[in-house]
C-alpha cells in the first residue's frame, strides 16, 4: 500500500497519509489540487498532477447555490443515475507526471505557502496586536516653576494657613530640580500652585466682608435715626417695631388682621386724662430704638439667682453680703477647707455683662434679703437711685416691670 506526504498552507510536511485519507482531507479542503504531494522516495508533484489522485478535484466542497427568487417547478422524480466505475488501477511506477518541470513544481510550492480560503478547523486564529501603551510625559526643567516668590506673597499678605504649605512645597521643587527627579518636581510644582491660587481666593473673599460689613452697619445705623427724626416730626407715626397708641375710647377703628400680635411683656400704655382746668397734653413719642428698658435688666437678674440657688446647693448656704456676686466666680477666701465649692457658676467672660445693669451700675446683693428673703438682687433703675419705684429686683415678676 503506496503512502504520502502533502505540504499545508504554511510549507508544513505533513503525513504519512493513505489514498482513503487523502480522499477525507480533500473533502474536508485541506488538500486540494494545487497542494504538493511528495512520495516516499521525495518525489513532489501537484496534487492535480498526479494520475492516480484525480478524485481530489471531485472531492473538493461546492460552494452553495444561490436561492432561486421564484418558486421554480418540481421536476418529476427519477431513478438516481448509476454510480461512476472507479478508475482501473494504475502500477506505482506510472503514478507521477514526470514530464512536470521543476521550476514549476517552486512555484506550486510558494504558492501552498500563501494562506487559503478554507482554513483547518484545528487552526488558531492569530491573536490581535498588542496595543501600544501611551509614552509616559516628559518634564523637563525649563517647562517647572517653583512659585516660590508667589508663595512668600501668599503667606505674608494673603492667607498664611495655605501659604506656609505653599513654601515649603516650592522649596522640595526646587531640591528635586537640582537632583534631576522632573517628576516629582512637577508633582510639587501643582500643589504649590493650588495652595496659593486658594489662598489668593480665600482672601479675596475676606477683604470682601471686611468691605461689606461696615456698609452695611453703616445702612442700619442711617436707617436708624431717619426713624427718630420722622418720630420726633411727626409723634403719631410710631416706630417700627413699636406699636401705636390705642386710639381714644368710643373711636375705634376697626382692627387690622395683618398687624403684628400685641407682646404681653410690653408695658401697658396709659393715658393721662387732663384734669378739668388744664389744657390737653401732647402725646410723648415713641422710645428710640436700642435704649434700655427695665425689661432689658431683668434677664441677668434671673441668671444671678439661678446661679446663687446652686451656690447653695453645693456649699449649704448663701452668699453673705461682704462676700457678694464675686463669690460666684472666685472662691471666698473665708470658706473651710471642707467646703464644696464648684464654681465657677457663671461664665468668667461675661462676668462685666452679669454684674453690670443695661444704665452701667453696678448690680447690688443682700443677705438676708427684706421681707424674710434668704436674699435680694437687684438694679437701682434708670435713675441710679436705691429704693424708688424704678428699680428691678428678683422679686418681681415680668408683669410688675
Amino acid at each position: 500500500m503506496s503512502t504520502w506526504f502533502y505540504y499545508d498552507n504554511k510549507g508544513q510536511k505533513l503525513g504519512p497519509v493513505s489514498g482513503g485519507q487523502l480522499k477525507g482531507l480533500a473533502k474536508a479542503g485541506m488538500i486540494t489540487p494545487e497542494t504538493v504531494i511528495e512520495t516516499e522516495e521525495g518525489k513532489k508533484a501537484a496534487a492535480g498532477k498526479v494520475k492516480g489522485l484525480t478524485f481530489i478535484a471531485a472531492e473538493q466542497p461546492q460552494p452553495a447555490s444561490p436561492r432561486p427568487q421564484a418558486v421554480q417547478p418540481v421536476p418529476p422524480i427519477t431513478a438516481p443515475p448509476p454510480p461512476p466505475p472507479p478508475p482501473p488501477p494504475v502500477a506505482s511506477d506510472d503514478l507521477w507526471d514526470w514530464s512536470l518541470p521543476e521550476s514549476e513544481i517552486s512555484s506550486l510550492i510558494t504558492a501552498s505557502q500563501a494562506p487559503s480560503t478554507p482554513q483547518s478547523p484545528f487552526q488558531p486564529s492569530a491573536p490581535p496586536p498588542p496595543r501600544k501603551a501611551a509614552a509616559p510625559r516628559q518634564h523637563r526643567r525649563g517647562n517647572i516653576n517653583t512659585y516660590l516668590v508667589w508663595s512668600i506673597i501668599t503667606t505674608l499678605c494673603c492667607f498664611p494657613l495655605l501659604g506656609i504649605p505653599a513654601i515649603i512645597f516650592s522649596v522640595l521643587c526646587g531640591s528635586d530640580l537640582k537632583a534631576g527627579n522632573y517628576d516629582t518636581a512637577a508633582k510639587r510644582s501643582s500643589i504649590a500652585f493650588w495652595c496659593n491660587v486658594i489662598g489668593l481666593a480665600l482672601a479675596c473673599l475676606q477683604v470682601s466682608i471686611a468691605l461689606l460689613l461696615p456698609a452695611i452697619q453703616a445702612a442700619r445705623e442711617a436707617a436708624a435715626r431717619a426713624n427718630v427724626q420722622n418720630a420726633q416730626s411727626n409723634p403719631n407715626v410710631p416706630l417700627p417695631g413699636n406699636r401705636p397708641n390705642p386710639p381714644a375710647p368710643g373711636n375705634n377703628p376697626p382692627q387690622n388682621p395683618f398687624d403684628p400680635p400685641q407682646n404681653p411683656f410690653d408695658p401697658p400704655r396709659t393715658e393721662a386724662t387732663p384734669q378739668a382746668g388744664q389744657p390737653p397734653t401732647s402725646p410723648q413719642p415713641p422710645p428710640v430704638p436700642g435704649t434700655p428698658t427695665r425689661l432689658s435688666a431683668y434677664g441677668p437678674i434671673r441668671q444671678l439667682v439661678s446661679a446663687v440657688d446652686r451656690y447653695q446647693r453645693d456649699l449649704g448656704q448663701y452668699p453673705t453680703t461682704s462676700q457678694g456676686l464675686a463669690a460666684l466666680y472666685v472662691q471666698p477666701a473665708n470658706l473651710p477647707a471642707s467646703a464644696n465649692w464648684r464654681g465657677p457658676y457663671l461664665a468668667i467672660v461675661f462676668r462685666e455683662r452679669m454684674t453690670t445693669d443695661p444704665w452701667g451700675q453696678p448690680i447690688r446683693y443682700a443677705s438676708p434679703g427684706k421681707n424674710g428673703r434668704n436674699y435680694d438682687i437687684w438694679s437701682v433703675g434708670p435713675d441710679g437711685i436705691d429704693g424708688n419705684a424704678d428699680d428691678v429686683g428678683n422679686w418681681m415678676s415680668l408683669r410688675d416691670l
